[in-house]
């Protein structure tokens, strides 16, 4: 066997269609057709500058030269052409490239060309504008002298084990831009300058004479919860029998009052607060608008001979309608394993009704049988979602990492352990985005080997790898659309599996809105509102930005008049907010300023704290951030 590896220096160009799957999902054949003439003239200019393809990915091309200054020619000479085509009215759909071109080792492998050369073309490709070619230095030094063309210095990039001092080639003086050195992507790029943004934008309408708001500086942390909503009442349960057992009715009150706040996503009232609003017997309307209560418990208990009856009803005071109710039966002198119960039945009903699904709930029973590990695990899920929170992302991260090792097998623990990481990455915590995005897909990749059925592994996944592509293109076999079109499978799958589980459909409708998918996510998102009108605060605006994402402003807002009309304040004030940002988008200033400024009277707000409330609601600030931004500017400097 000749062990001999052939390597060779070589020049290599990368190209690749920006948002295919976009225009594949729009209409399959216009684009392969579009395609197929965007490669005929590829294939001619290749004879010209003697260029030959080694490899190509479906909406990819690699292709090899014998010379930098011929590489760069042909890929200045591919995209002009393609622009020409572009602007003209005949072109059906119109396409964009994106080009990298590198000079370096590569290795010679039945024909294909593999290695680091190759590599940072990939990586100097994705780094690229559309319509724009991004090269290395090495080709930089040698076409310099030699070509009239004008270059932008990027500085040295690093993307995952690759560094290299990376140009533009100026096509034009608007693709002129400037890149954070040293491996932050084009993502954390666009983010940073969203917080910059959001920093400007706070300047400039904190010095405006706007009504309820002032001019001091009030920080994240300093801001109040103002902004309440699904509170649940727990009236004091009342005792149908002798007196001698008012403790059995107080017990189960007590202990349903000081457990269940820890582990549901609903806000409990207070025992005393609770004590107080019976005693005085406040209307509907009262616990409506003064307490901002959504859900009545109550209970009546019964008790004959050694056992006792427990009632309890559920009420949706906003649509008067009874969520659940249920009797059980218990003994008497086993009141605290009764305690224990009941507290876990109502939260199962709860969970079943109002935040989870009924299937997500049982995936949490079934996953985390020992009680004191299940509690754990709720706790933490409230604590993720608190607006207040107490723990950094770095502690919940070690927390689910705990679990995760003493449960490897548990496909949840993995998941909860794999989210933590991606949050402490998406909240800009990590000091290695890369390490940290491979490891979690690694722990997933684990856990679906032990549980090919778990769901929510694969849709989960799939959106990581779709967001951070880059860092999963090693094999070049492995091209950007490639990645894409595994992901979608393993998405259509997940869905297929557990079509009632609410995290599998949230992370799909996800990776759908990730991929500008909007047909595809919206009924994904609608279905896990249905599910659960009440689980993670940042859903139901993740609802409103699917339909934003689309620009279907129409839908949009019914969305956002669907919050209002749930009446609960948080609802109320992510709904007015979110119809401001679309009045003001379609032009409609004056009410997009009434609007807003009902948010601001209506909740004795200022802007500064009701732009801080709506990105804590929102979870994803910088995209909100930037949201707000244009909103506001457009309010303002019109």
């Amino acid at each position: 066997m000749n062990s001999e590896i052939d390597r060779k220096i070589a020049v290599i160009l990368v190209a690749d269609v920006v948002s295919y799957s976009k225009h594949m999902e729009k209409d399959e054949n216009a684009t392969i057709k579009n395609y197929s003439a965007c490669e005929n003239i590829l294939n001619k200019l290749l004879k010209k500058y003697r260029g030959s393809v080694f490899n190509t990915g479906g909406d990819s091309v690699l292709v090899e030269f014998p010379s930098a200054v011929n590489a760069v020619e042909c890929g200045v000479a591919f995209q002009n052409e393609i622009n020409e085509r572009n602007a003209s009215i005949k072109t059906e759909v119109k396409l964009e490239f994106r080009i990298g071109i590198n000079m370096g080792d590569v290795v010679n492998k039945d024909g294909n060309l593999i290695g680091d050369g190759v590599n940072i073309a990939a990586r100097l490709e994705a780094l690229a504008q559309p319509n724009g070619i991004t090269i290395s230095k090495s080709v930089y030094d040698f076409v310099v002298p030699k070509t009239k063309m004008t270059f932008n210095d990027l500085g040295v990039q690093k993307v995952k084990q690759n560094e290299f001092h990376a140009f533009d080639i100026l096509l034009n003086p608007s693709q002129k831009r400037r890149l954070n050195t040293k491996g932050k992507s084009r993502l954390v790029l666009l983010t940073s300058i969203a917080a910059v943004l959001m920093a400007t934008f706070l300047t400039i309408v904190f010095n405006l004479n706007f009504q309820n708001s002032d001019n001091s500086s009030v920080s994240n942390q300093e801001l109040e919860y103002k902004v309440l909503g699904r509170t649940l009442l727990i009236l004091p349960f009342e005792n149908n029998s002798p007196s001698d057992f008012d403790y059995v009715a107080k017990g189960i009150t007590d202990h349903l009052q000081s457990t269940l706040p820890p582990t549901i996503l609903l806000n409990v009232v207070p025992r005393n607060e609770s004590e107080q609003i019976k005693n005085n017997n406040n209307s509907v309307e009262s616990l409506k608008n003064d307490f901002d209560i959504s859900y009545i418990l109550s209970g009546r208990v019964s008790v004959v001979n050694e056992k006792f009856r427990l009632s309890l009803e559920l009420l949706d005071i906003h649509k008067n309608e009874i969520l659940s109710s249920s009797n059980s039966e218990f003994q008497v002198n086993d009141l605290f394993a009764a305690q224990d119960q009941i507290e876990f039945n109502l939260r199962k009903e709860i969970q079943t009704k109002l935040t989870m699904g009924s299937v997500l709930s049982s995936k949490f029973q079934d996953n985390f049988k020992k009680r004191e590990l299940y509690n754990e695990i709720l706790m933490l899920r409230v604590e993720e979602n608190s607006v207040q929170r107490t723990k950094t992302f770095l502690e919940t991260e070690n927390e689910y990492k705990n679990i995760y090792e003493e449960n490897e097998a548990n496909p949840m623990s993995a998941f909860f352990y794999a989210r933590a990481i991606f949050k402490k990455v998406y909240f800009k915590r990590s000091n290695n985005i890369e390490d940290d995005i491979v490891r979690l897909v690694d722990i997933l990749n684990k856990a679906i080997s032990i549980n090919p059925q778990s769901s929510v592994l694969y849709a989960f996944r799939a959106f990581v790898k779709d967001s951070y592509f880059r860092f999963f293109t090693d094999d070049i076999k492995w091209s950007p659309r490639a990645i894409r079109d595994q992901n979608k499978l393993d998405v259509k799958n997940a869905i297929l599996m557990e079509p009632e589980n609410l995290d599998t459909l949230y992370w799909s409708s996800k990776f759908y809105a990730n991929i500008g998918n909007a047909k595809m996510a919206a009924p994904l998102i609608e279905k896990v509102i249905s599910l659960a009108p009440f689980g993670p605060h940042e859903r139901k605006a993740f609802r409103c930005r699917v339909y934003l994402g689309a620009l279907d402003f129409l839908k949009a807002e019914e969305v956002a008049n669907e919050l209002i009309e749930l009446a609960d304040k948080k609802s109320v004030f992510l709904g007015l907010m979110f119809r401001s940002y679309i009045e003001a988008k379609t032009n409609r200033l004056s009410a997009a300023k009434d609007t807003f400024q009902q948010v601001l009277t209506q909740y004795n707000l200022t802007t500064n704290e009701a732009l801080s409330e709506f990105r804590k609601y929102t979870g994803e600030d910088t995209y909100y951030a930037s949201v707000m931004f244009n909103t506001f500017l457009s309010f303002y400097l019109q």
